[in-house]
């Protein structure tokens, strides 16, 4: 992912790893329309051919509505000529990207000037060109970028005409490829035109908690999980989000120390955030930087999976205290742990979420692990289907206690199980076990994986990836180095989890260990 703010020169995306490429070009109204009625699509189309040549695609968001930064016209960006038409004008408050001002985009003459843009690049044809991936709709707005779909406060259920008409606009621009319309914010006018929508704020990765029309939801114990109905995730729109916030200048006062005033949360946060947006069903994520480098490749293969195209699904064994939500549990991406009587857990292993700033939490950790004697896990009935799968099970765990870890599965051989031996360390390990023929018979939320340990077991992260499909996945099932042992375990490199708090309250690395599965 690169942006490019302007006509400028076009990068060649080169991606060490599969991946869409895909380069966001922000224009200008005032690049292409300096002439009142002279609207010039030639150099955005000459940059659309550029990505082509290059083999990436195009996602363009035209920037409309403001006048001017802090007073200086010449860093606005809808047409200068607009200055003597009589607009009314939108005071905005002062962000971390300055303070800008804007006209209002209810004023009925630029709501005219502007919808005749949206109908030029109708008959341009730029939506509809293979190279161009996606389309952003915005509003005026206090930050760089026209956020938003609507007037601050809007309801997303009950639009002003003059939203509506702009929608309208870009859905007749957008003719046959409505999908690749990603709004701001919520609307459901946008939404029943097949329009789909991006956030932006994921750094705050417990936010949009619940959050209906993208099936964020919390059951009546707790568990987070998403709703599959919504209208995001049913439709299979654009479901975007922007993890990007992670300079050194965001603990600084010049970015109002969003993150606190040094840097000791960005790792955590990054880890968490990326979890999030793919909890989340995204489909696109604004990623220009990365703390950790081999989790990003990760990310790009899990946006726009299904469950039945997926290649692996997950339990994080998180909880979080919110406000509204005493305790939440679990990121879950198809795979589901739940607490029954004989198996029930406990949070522990705690992580600092201070100085992140989390407005919604009412704690400053999280905890990452949970503990119990058995702990149980329900595999989401349509990833498997009803024949025997060769997967490998990745059981991320901290070895604090003695004796064995066991995975108790089912085959058609009937039940079976695959046990390591504990060293009571304190490290935190991930062992994987393979499996050629697993079958998940249970329906719903009851198990078809169970983790016991004679000492308790403490757990952090599951994972169950197929095997059978091609080599490349098995290469990809945790490291970028490895090798099958003899004993039917992928042996992994040294990975770390960032931020770590011990017993003791002081920050530390905890280590995966590499480890072998004991038959």
């Amino acid at each position: 992912m690169e942006r490019e703010i302007g006509l400028g020169a076009v990068p060649q995306l080169k991606p060490s790893y599969p991946v869409n490429p895909a380069f966001v070009q922000w224009v200008y109204w005032r690049e292409l329309e300096a002439v009142e009625g002279q609207i010039d699509w030639q150099p955005l189309l000459d940059r659309i051919k550029q990505c082509e040549v290059y083999g990436q695609k195009m996602i363009i968001r035209i920037l409309a509505h403001t006048h001017s930064n802090r007073g200086d016209v010449n860093k606005g960006h809808a047409p200068r000529w607009l200055e003597d038409k009589g607009i009314s004008m939108v005071e905005l408050k002062a962000s971390s990207t300055g303070r800008w001002k804007a006209y209002d985009p209810a004023d009925p003459i630029f709501h005219r000037y502007y919808t005749t843009l949206i109908d030029s690049l109708r008959q341009s044809g730029i939506p509809q060109m293979k190279t161009v991936q996606a389309m952003y709709v915005g509003y005026a707005s206090k930050s760089l970028g026209d956020e938003g779909i609507g007037p601050l406060q809007m309801d997303p259920a009950n639009e002003p005409h003059h939203v509506r008409e702009r929608l309208d606009a870009w859905a007749a621009a957008a003719a046959g490829v409505e999908h690749k319309i990603f709004m701001g914010g919520p609307s459901e006018y946008g939404f029943s035109k097949g329009f789909g929508v991006r956030r932006g704020f994921v750094e705050k990765y417990l936010y949009t908690i619940p959050d209906t029309y993208i099936g964020q939801q919390v059951d009546s114990d707790g568990y987070l999980y998403v709703d599959e109905s919504a209208t995001v995730i049913a439709s299979g729109a654009f479901n975007g989000e922007v993890n990007e916030e992670y300079e050194e200048s965001w603990a600084t006062e010049q970015r109002g120390y969003r993150f606190g005033t040094n840097l000791d949360s960005f790792p955590y946060r990054y880890f968490m955030s990326n979890l999030r947006l793919v909890q989340m069903r995204c489909t696109y994520v604004h990623n220009k930087d990365t703390l950790i480098p081999e989790l990003l490749p990760w990310v790009a293969q899990q946006l726009g999976r299904n469950v039945e195209d997926t290649p692996d699904i997950w339990c994080y064994l998180n909880t979080s205290y919110l406000k509204k939500y005493p305790e939440l549990k679990n990121f879950e991406r198809w795979l589901y742990q739940r607490d029954t009587p004989g198996f029930e857990t406990v949070p522990v292993e705690p992580i600092s979420n201070d100085p992140v700033g989390l407005w919604m939490t009412s704690k400053t950790v999280d905890h990452m692990a949970k503990r119990g004697h058995h702990i149980g896990f329900a595999i989401d009935d349509r990833f498997m289907g009803s024949d025997p799968v060769s997967v490998a099970v990745k059981v991320t765990y901290l070895d604090q206690t003695e004796g064995t870890l066991t995975l108790n599965y089912q085959t058609p051989r009937g039940p079976l199980q695959k046990s390591i031996r504990l060293q009571r360390d304190g490290k935190l390990k991930t062992a994987t076990f393979v499996i050629e023929d697993l079958i998940a018979p249970a329906m719903g939320l009851d198990y078809d994986i169970t983790i016991s340990a004679s000492n308790d077991a403490l757990l952090s992260f599951l994972r169950i990836i197929k095997t059978e499909e091609s080599h490349d996945q098995r290469l990809a099932l945790g490291g970028m180095n490895g090798s099958f042992g003899e004993a039917g375990a992928f042996t992994t490199d040294v990975e770390r989890m960032p931020n770590r708090d011990d017993d003791r309250g002081q920050r530390s690395d905890g280590m995966i260990d590499e480890l072998e599965a004991v038959q």
